[in-house]
């Protein structure tokens, strides 16, 4: 396991040692298990983690061009503020979405991210994927007529969108908001084009104090 899920798990006795998976974690990769089924656990006093994955979202499709990157921002900023959710920080890693939110009720929690999914979902299936796009120019080229009833024309609008139900965990310690915040600035660079290794050692020198801003048009995503 990796990634949130990893981050949502408590290393209780240094390295090497068996590990147990924070109370708060829900949703993603854990829903094949038992101990992350049930009902979501939802903060009203602490902030959340919120992990939206879509392997889909790759190409056209890539949640880090630039038109679809805005698109984001907008389709967040306009449902946070519909839904009276605080936004505290959001990282766009292309194929993935960190939050960071403030809800004050589950119903708020259900609204926001249902409003947030299906807008961003219905957006970018309106953009013709690269996939769908290289069967029309095959069957251009072999003098077929388009069929829109084809299964390569439908199969990705028929699709799920997004991989799983959103991964979530409460953000309840100082430390685990640390993590995450540094978390959310390595995805937010690595979205933008910066290698991982590099985006590791820009955020160290920010907590440093040695590096005094971000890469241009990333610094204000996070919050």
């Amino acid at each position: 396991m990796s990634g949130p899920e990893a981050m949502a798990k408590t290393n209780t006795h240094g390295s090497g040692s068996t590990r147990r998976l924070h109370p708060s974690a829900y949703g993603g990769m854990l829903r094949n298990r038992r101990c992350g089924r049930g009902r979501r656990p939802i903060s009203i006093i602490y902030s959340m983690h919120i992990v939206l994955r879509s392997t889909l979202a790759r190409g056209k499709w890539s949640f880090a061009g630039d038109q679809n990157r805005e698109m984001i921002r907008y389709v967040l900023a306009k449902h946070a503020t519909t839904c009276a959710v605080k936004l505290i920080a959001t990282g766009n890693a292309g194929n993935h979405l960190h939050l960071r939110i403030q809800v004050a009720s589950r119903e708020q929690y259900i609204h926001f991210i249902r409003a947030v999914t299906g807008e961003i979902a219905l957006k970018i299936k309106k953009i013709i994927h690269p996939e769908r796009e290289l069967a029309r120019s095959k069957k251009h080229e072999l003098g077929c007529a388009p069929d829109e009833s084809s299964s390569e024309q439908i199969s990705l609008k028929e699709k799920n969108f997004w991989d799983r139900r959103p991964f979530s965990s409460i953000v309840g310690t100082l430390r685990y908001a640390t993590r995450l915040t540094d978390y959310i600035k390595i995805n937010q660079l690595e979205g933008n084009g910066i290698s991982r290794a590099y985006a590791r050692l820009v955020v160290q020198k920010w907590r440093d104090g040695t590096w005094q801003e971000f890469e241009p048009g990333t610094a204000g995503e996070y919050g």
